[in-house]
C-alpha cells in the first residue's frame, strides 16, 4: 500500500508514455507549485449520472493508482476521510478534481450526493426517519445491525466503461429506467451486500484483492463478475412511477425546490406508514393492499421474536418497490384515496401523524380525516354538528386537488 505501490508500477498513463510523477513535477515547476493549476495528461470526464467516488476510481485506474493515493498525489489529503465520501465530499474537493481534469464544474458538482439529494434532505420530517431520508446507507447500521450496500444494474455495468450511478444510492430508485429491469443489491454468488463498508466505494481501496486496478464490477467478497447477474424485468407501473419521481427531483433545480421538498417529505412519511413497525397501522395497510391490488410488504411487528426493525432505506429492492408503489398509489387522486383508506381502517390520528410532518397541505388532510373518523365512531351528541365542519374541509380539499391535479 501507500505511494510506493504506484511508483513500482511505473505510473504510465494508459494513452501516453509519460510517467505521471514526472509530468506533475514539470507542471509544478511551471505553476510555482500550485497543484490546482495544471491539467493531468489523461483526464477521464464523469459519465452521465456518475457517482463522485466512481469517477475518482476511474481516474485512479487510469494511472494504476488507488484513488486515495491519487488524491494524495494531487495535494488533497485534507479531504481524505474514513467515511462515506459521496455524502461528505466538500465543494472544494469537487472543484479541485474538476480543475486538474478540465471538467466543467457543473458536471463535476452533479456527481455529488450532497448536490443531487439536497431537496430530499430537509427538516420537514422530525421523528422515526434517518438522518438522510431516501439515502441508502452504506455499511452496518448502528440501529438495526443490518449491512446495506449499493444497488446496481448488470446491464449498465456491462457497458464498455463500468461505473456506478448516483441514483443507485437513492431508495426510491428500484429499477433501471434504461433497461427496465429491477436493480440488484446482493451478489448472486455469495449473497453479500455490494461494496458494503462504512466508506462505500472508497472502502475498495482497503481490499488487498483489488490491488491497484479497482474493479467496481466485481463483488468485494468473492470477486464474482456482477455483469453476469440475471436481470429481472420490472413492471411498467413501477418504471413509470419512478420516472415521474426522478423528473420531479430534477425539476427542483428549475425553481420548484420547495414544492418538490414537500412532495418527497409527504411520500417518505406515507412510506413509513406502510413499512413502519406499528400495530395501529396494520388495518390501514391491509385496506391499502385490498383497494390497490398491490401486494403487501412483509413488515415485522414490534415485540415479535427476532424481529429486525429496519428503515425503508435499509429494505431490499423488492420490499422498497412494493412500499413505494403503494405510497404513490395513495397520493394519486389526492386526497381521496388517502382519506378513504384512513376512514375505512379507522386509523387514529397519532398513528397517521407519527413523523410530526410539517407540510401544511398534508396536515390539513390528516386532521380532516381524523375528524371524519370521530364522526363515524362516536355516538351522536349535541356536538356532532360542530364536528361536521372538517368533513366539508375534506370535500373542499378533494375539489381543490381535482382542479390543480
Amino acid at each position: 500500500g501507500g505511494n510506493s505501490g504506484w511508483r513500482r508500477e511505473g505510473m504510465r498513463c494508459r494513452s501516453g508514455p509519460a510517467p505521471l510523477d514526472s509530468t506533475i513535477s514539470a507542471e509544478k515547476a511551471c505553476t510555482g507549485g500550485d497543484l490546482n493549476m495544471y491539467l493531468l495528461p489523461c483526464r477521464p470526464k464523469p459519465m452521465p449520472d456518475e457517482l463522485f467516488s466512481s469517477w475518482l476510481i476511474r481516474l485512479g485506474n487510469t494511472y494504476c493508482m488507488q484513488f486515495c493515493d491519487f488524491l494524495q498525489m494531487l495535494g488533497l489529503t485534507q479531504h481524505l476521510h474514513n467515511s462515506d465520501i459521496d455524502r461528505i465530499a466538500s465543494a472544494s474537493l469537487v472543484r479541485s478534481v474538476c480543475k486538474v481534469t478540465g471538467t466543467d464544474p457543473i458536471a463535476g458538482r452533479a456527481t455529488s450526493l450532497t448536490h443531487q439529494m439536497s431537496v430530499l434532505h430537509n427538516d420537514r420530517l422530525r421523528i422515526d426517519t434517518p438522518e438522510w431520508p431516501w439515502l441508502i446507507p452504506i455499511g452496518r447500521s448502528h440501529r438495526s445491525g443490518a449491512t446495506a450496500g449499493f444497488q446496481f444494474c448488470p446491464l449498465c455495468l456491462s457497458s464498455s466503461e463500468p461505473y456506478f450511478r448516483w441514483q443507485w444510492r437513492t431508495a426510491f430508485v428500484c429499477c433501471c429506467p434504461a433497461h427496465r429491469v429491477l436493480l440488484i443489491d446482493r451478489c448472486p454468488e455469495c449473497r453479500a451486500s455490494i461494496h458494503a463498508s462504512a466508506q462505500g466505494l472508497w472502502g475498495l481501496r482497503d481490499d488487498p484483492r483489488m490491488e491497484y486496478l479497482i474493479r467496481m464490477e466485481r463483488c468485494r467478497r468473492c470477486q464474482f463478475d456482477l455483469r453476469h447477474t440475471l436481470a429481472v424485468v420490472a413492471n411498467d407501473s413501477l418504471v413509470q412511477r419512478q420516472e415521474a419521481l426522478i423528473q420531479k427531483l430534477e425539476s427542483a433545480e428549475k425553481g420548484t425546490g420547495a414544492i418538490a421538498a414537500d412532495h418527497f417529505a409527504v411520500l417518505r412519511h406515507i412510506v413509513s406508514l406502510i413499512v413502519g413497525q406499528n400495530l395501529a397501522l396494520e388495518r390501514f395497510r391491509q385496506v391499502i393492499a385490498d383497494r390497490s391490488g398491490l401486494s403487501r410488504v412483509d413488515v415485522p411487528l414490534p415485540y415479535e421474536p427476532d424481529a429486525e426493525i429496519l428503515h425503508f432505506e435499509e429494505l431490499t429492492v423488492c420490499s422498497r418497490a412494493l412500499a413505494l408503489e403503494a405510497a404513490i398509489w395513495l397520493t394519486e387522486e389526492w386526497p381521496t384515496r388517502f382519506v378513504d383508506c384512513a376512514r375505512a381502517s379507522k386509523v387514529t390520528y397519532p398513528a397517521l401523524n407519527r413523523n410530526a410532518i410539517s407540510v401544511r397541505w398534508f396536515n390539513e388532510v390528516v386532521m380532516a380525516a381524523y375528524a371524519w373518523h370521530e364522526i363515524d365512531t362516536e355516538a351522536s351528541s349535541p356536538q356532532d354538528a360542530g364536528r361536521r365542519k372538517p368533513v366539508r374541509s375534506v370535500r373542499r380539499l378533494r375539489e381543490k386537488g381535482t382542479a390543480t391535479g
